[in-house]
């Protein structure tokens, strides 16, 4: 469990540890107006309005922040046999949405991301007897009728569909209802998610190394092109393909015919029109789907602070001399549109929805570790922002913009703040914590005691 963060919920079940929400949000605050936020007073969590006035009196041995209409809440148990806390999810008026039992309630994931988006999402519920989801959209809660429940690796779950997994084996049930729309016939070693309409898959104690499949929302298998395995899901109707035979990587469509001739020594999927393929030269290269290729890279794809897709019509490409020297953004002809050229620089990161980006800087060690490491913020016109001044951790990382503020870490004292998109001091570094805006507050703390503040900096709360 993660330690950062101040108004976090503290229960513990057999089962697992309860991941902490951090009250941030990628929303406006007039979407929000009737957001309510945790407050604590004599030890006892309640709730409040945007304008300061308790709407749900302290009562709760401990308080997340509203997700959607829900939100998790924990009670001390007066059975002495039993864990010292329960937990169960209330709506907006106080009342029990999920009755409160012996559980772990997984509202993020291990990078402190909403399970699903914060309103959109789903909360994992884990219990003695197994595990179950509640989706947010519609209330539903599905029983602990599964083994496990996941979300993706980038933590996002599909808007209709949850993975879930029995004996052993992983499906997809519906969120709305919890029925299961993809039977749990796929191995449970992976992790799946949809892209669009279809998922890649491994059979279940398959004979053959690396038969990954593709199948529909239904769970029809789209059956690869002879000889081949996918290699990852399919994106703008193509889908990486392996050849076990020749050892080269393709495309084949959606319907399972060949697209582009194994030729490759890898392929990854396509973005914004392009894809990175590796020539059997092991030069990197950029191909249209028609197979043009547009670019033949003299440097490596920056794999390490960025992915190897296109984002926002850019590519990263590193150069490395004596350690990365810079890293050069590619248009969708390989051309080179500017440079990031920062000393002692270690990665930058995808953009952001504003198109601003972290870049980090520090000292690389012999170990792969990060040394004296720090951030400053960047444009996709490559205009460097702010120096690098900033302190961020991985988790910070995996945030966006909220409400046109990032709450961010000045490294040279150590406080928190907030900053715009220009990289500007919005509301000053004066925090011991501060966690993004959401419906037009923020939560901040100092000298262990919780506030809210509204975009001027002005506190609406602060705990007695």
């Amino acid at each position: 469990m993660h330690t950062h963060g101040f108004c976090r919920i503290r229960l513990v079940s057999a089962a697992c540890l309860v991941i902490a929400l951090l009250l941030t949000g990628t929303y406006s605050c007039a979407e929000n107006a009737d957001t309510l936020y945790p407050i604590r007073v004599d030890d006892l969590w309640g709730y409040m309005n945007r304008a300061g006035t308790v709407v749900i009196e302290p009562q709760f041995a401990s308080a997340e922040g509203f997700r959607g209409g829900y939100a998790v809440v924990g009670l001390i148990s007066d059975d002495p046999e039993l864990e010292s806390e329960y937990c169960g999810i209330i709506d907006r008026t106080g009342r029990w949405a999920l009755e409160p039992g012996h559980l772990g309630i997984e509202s993020r994931d291990e990078m402190d991301r909403f399970i699903g988006g914060r309103d959109e999402g789903i909360y994992i519920i884990r219990g003695d007897d197994g595990c179950g989801f509640f989706d947010i959209p519609s209330g539903f809660f599905s029983d602990l009728v599964f083994d496990d429940v996941e979300s993706d690796p980038d933590g996002q779950v599909d808007a209709k569909l949850v993975c879930v997994q029995r004996d052993f084996r992983k499906g997809f049930a519906r969120r709305d209802n919890g029925e299961i729309a993809v039977p749990c016939l796929y191995d449970s070693e992976y992790i799946y998610a949809f892209e669009g309409e279809y998922c890649a898959v491994m059979p279940y104690d398959t004979d053959i190394a690396d038969d990954w499949r593709l199948i529909d929302r239904e769970g029809k298998e789209i059956p690869m092109p002879e000889g081949c395995h996918a290699t990852a899901n399919a994106s703008e109707g193509l889908v990486p393909v392996w050849n076990a035979e020749s050892d080269l990587c393709g495309y084949a469509d959606t319907a399972g015919n060949m697209a582009i001739e194994p030729q490759y020594q890898w392929a990854y999927p396509f973005r914004e029109g392009r894809a990175c393929v590796t020539l059997t030269s092991w030069q990197d290269a950029v191909i249209t789907p028609e197979n043009e290729i547009v670019a033949v890279l003299s440097d490596s794809v920056n794999r390490t602070g960025s992915s190897d897709a296109y984002s926002r019509g850019q590519l990263q490409l590193a150069h490395y001399s004596d350690g990365l020297e810079y890293i050069a953004f590619l248009d969708a002809y390989g051309r080179e549109v500017f440079r990031l050229d920062v000393e002692n620089l270690i990665s930058a990161g995808d953009y952001f929805g504003n198109g601003t980006a972290f870049y980090q800087t520090g000292k690389s060690t012999r170990y792969g570790d990060v040394e004296d490491s720090r951030y400053g913020l960047f444009n996709e016109q490559g205009e460097i922002l702010t120096g690098p001044v900033f302190e961020m951790s991985e988790e910070d990382l995996c945030r966006m913009f909220s409400e046109g503020c990032f709450a961010v870490t000045d490294a040279d004292t150590g406080c928190k703040g907030f900053i715009d998109a220009r990289g500007q001091w919005v509301i000053a570094p004066e925090w011991d914590e501060a966690e993004d805006f959401y419906g037009g507050l923020a939560p901040v703390e100092r000298d262990g005691r919780l506030a809210y503040i509204d975009h001027d900096g002005k506190l609406v709360w602060e705990e007695k």
